[in-house]
C-alpha cells in the first residue's frame, strides 16, 4: 500500500491534485509513519494541490501537527475506515479495516463524478 501511494506520487505530473474526502485520514497517518515527510518532500516537488475534507480530529491534525500542507475542512461524522481519493487519472477507495485494502478506478467519467461530488462536499464543509 505504502509502495503504490509513492508510486502514484512519483508519477504525478507537477501542478495535479489530490482532493480527499476522509473516513481514514488517521489511518493514513499510522500508515505512513516514520515516511510521511518523504511522501511529502515529493509532493511538493511535484506541486501537487492537496484538498482535504474529513472529521474534526483529521482536520485538527491537518492543521496543527501534519508536515503535510493541504486545504483541510470539516464534515462531522464521516467515520474512520474509508476515504476516497480523487487523482486527475484515477479514483481510489481505501479501506481500513478489517485489514488495507485499495480499489483504483481508472476512469475519467468516474474522476469527473467524484470530483463534482467532492466540490459539492468542499462547498458545505467547515
Amino acid at each position: 500500500c505504502i509502495e503504490s501511494e509513492f508510486s502514484i506520487i512519483r508519477a504525478a505530473s507537477k501542478g495535479d491534485f489530490l482532493d480527499i474526502v476522509g473516513g481514514g485520514g488517521m489511518n493514513f497517518v499510522k500508515l505512513f509513519h516514520g515516511r510521511i515527510e518523504e511522501w511529502e518532500d515529493l509532493r511538493k516537488e511535484k506541486q501537487v494541490k492537496l484538498r482535504y475534507i474529513g472529521c474534526g480530529e483529521d482536520v485538527v491534525h491537518n492543521k496543527t501537527a501534519s508536515p503535510i500542507q493541504n486545504e483541510s475542512r470539516t464534515i462531522e461524522g464521516i467515520g474512520d475506515i474509508v476515504n476516497v481519493c480523487i487523482r486527475p487519472d484515477s479514483v481510489s477507495f481505501n479501506i481500513y479495516e478489517p485489514e488495507i485494502v485499495t480499489v483504483r478506478v481508472r476512469s475519467k467519467e468516474a474522476v469527473m463524478s467524484q470530483r463534482a461530488l467532492f466540490e459539492v462536499l468542499w462547498g458545505v464543509a467547515k
